[in-house]
Parts: C-alpha cells; structure tokens; sequence
C-alpha cells in the first residue's frame, strides 16, 4: 500500500506542493478553523520568526543617496537569539538527531558483527 501511494505522489508531483494549501483552504471551509494554516505558517517560519530576522533586516535599512543599504552591524545588534535558544522544537530536533545517530551507530556495529 505505501509503494502504491509513494508511486500516485510521485505520479502527480506537481500537485503536490498544492496539498496543504488546498487542506488548509478545506479546513476553512468545512470547519471555520485554521488549525493546518497555523501548522504551515509555524513550520515555514519556525525559528526565524521567533529571531525576529525580518525586522532586523527592516530597522537597518539606510538611505545613502538614491540607494537603500542595509547596516549589517545593525542587524547584528537587532537579531534577538535568546528565544530561538529557549524553543523547545530546537532541543527536540537536537534530541532526536542525536538518537537517529546513535541508533545508526548501533545498528551499523550489530550489522558488522555477525
């Protein structure tokens, strides 16, 4: 079953990337929700947003003349990492990183042994 719907998303992948727009669009629809629109925003930010990159990158904008530059010593100063350090997802992500390499570790010497 899962060879056959590897095979159907491989067969229509250009619809793919459509698949949580149009999910999000049902769910508002059908619900009045927007729990998978959440889902998607929270993921495609994930920890940049908790950085606040984009308005770093905003405040340092400098009009030199008819040019806009932008300061990087500014965005640098403006760049809060202290909250991307306390996000749980990072430290799961890490956790679960460090089990996948322990657990290949593991496997590859049982799998040399014998």
């Amino acid at each position: 079953m899962k060879l056959v719907l590897l095979g159907l998303s491989i067969w229509i992948s250009p619809i793919f990337p459509l698949l949580p727009l149009l999910a999000a669009i049902g769910e508002r629809i059908a619900f009045g929700t927007h729990w998978i629109s959440s889902l998607i925003d929270y993921r495609w930010d994930g920890i940049w947003g908790s950085m606040r990159v984009e308005t770093a990158l905003l405040g340092a904008i400098k009009n030199v003349g008819p040019a806009e530059v932008v300061s990087i010593p500014e965005v640098y100063d403006r760049v809060h990492v202290g909250p991307a350090f306390t996000n749980i997802d990072l430290w799961l992500g890490i956790l679960f990183a460090a089990a996948c390499a322990y657990a290949a570790a593991r496997i590859r010497r049982y799998r040399d042994e014998t």
